[in-house]
């Protein structure tokens, strides 16, 4: 399915079926194959722009694009406009890129979690049949993506440990902005998922509001929900403007105490991070719950302009087997 270019050939949502649940484009099968990754794949998607359009009537569910159940997927040079929910949602694939694409996301819709992509297990986008499975080897780059009202912009997990683990996730050198509202966040992981193999690296990410986060991955830390997360490096990102929590990993700290770390083999490195924050919330980077973790050579400037709560440049709680090392940390009250 291609077009002409982003700026000649557009797809847009009906007026007649704008405030109706249901995705835009999908691959056929999604809804019915039972056979695992066995829905129409081998598909190549390029070179348009793909929107709801008007601004109302809203809906809380259905994707622009969505690949479900099925292998082998390119998507490229397309621009996301305004989506309620999600601009592409990759529900169950194995071996799918998506790349050189835009996405500036206006949408005031009732599902405030529309990020542009997620990383998702079949099952998980409107109307799809869950076979089980998870995505697998995945690769999202050399985007520019941009979003004025969502939660978060890249969203990982969404489904859990009992459903699969999520192998080869790879998010590399692309250009992100989001986190202008309190609690938003560039990167976000479902705290129920389990992953093997992540990278996240050269990408840049930009915050505008005080309460925001950057990439903020925190899972609940048990050996049966959301603690198998291993083989993990995060490197070479940027991290900068309004932000609370520019760069955390680890487990959620109501968590850690009642399992034993599951999260192992993680390598964060080469990050700089130069944010400020006017929030009354606590502001950090850190580790939690890790078991051999490297955390070395990040440049790490953090300046509070207001507010009363803590500051906390490197947060280093309940690791083992982990090393902090050559780090540069300035922070600012």
């Amino acid at each position: 399915l291609s077009g002409h270019g982003k700026n000649l050939s557009t797809i847009t949502r009906p007026s007649a079926e704008r405030a109706i649940d249901g995705i835009l484009v999908v691959n056929k099968y999604y809804d019915t194959e039972v056979t695992v990754f066995g829905a129409s794949g081998n598909i190549e998607v390029s070179d348009f722009t793909i929107t709801d359009g008007a601004p109302s009537p809203t809906r809380t569910g259905g994707d622009l694009l969505g690949f479900g159940n099925c292998a082998n997927i390119k998507v490229h040079d397309i621009h996301f406009g305004a989506h309620d929910q999600h601009g592409v949602d990759i529900a169950g694939v194995r071996n799918i890129s998506v790349y050189r694409c835009t996405g500036l996301n206006t949408s005031n819709g009732a599902y405030i979690r529309s990020a542009t992509v997620q990383v998702d297990g079949s099952g998980g986008m409107e109307g799809a049949l869950n076979t089980g499975v998870v995505s697998e080897d995945v690769y999202i780059h050399h985007n520019v993506f941009d979003t004025t009202t969502s939660q978060e912009l890249i969203h990982l997990g969404h489904k859990p440990q009992s459903q699969g683990v999520f192998k080869n996730i790879n998010i590399y050198k692309n250009k992100l902005k989001g986190g202008r509202k309190e609690f938003h966040s560039i990167f976000f992981v479902d705290s129920n998922s389990a992953f093997d193999g992540l990278n996240i690296h050269d990408n840049e990410c930009e915050t505008f509001h005080g309460g925001a986060a950057g990439i903020n991955l925190v899972w609940d830390g048990s050996p049966t929900s959301g603690g198998i997360v291993k083989n993990v490096k995060i490197y070479n990102n940027t991290v900068k403007g309004l932000n609370r929590v520019p760069l955390y990993f680890g487990v959620a700290s109501t968590a850690f105490a009642a399992y034993p770390p599951e999260m192992k083999n993680i390598e964060i490195y080469g990050n700089e991070i130069d944010v400020s924050s006017d929030t009354v919330y606590g502001m950090f980077t850190g580790i939690t719950g890790v078991d051999n973790c490297q955390y070395r050579n990040n440049i790490i400037n953090m300046t509070r302009t207001s507010g009363l709560n803590e500051i906390i440049g490197i947060r280093v709680c309940r690791n083992t087997r982990s090393e902090v090392t050559n780090n540069i940390v300035n922070v600012k009250v």
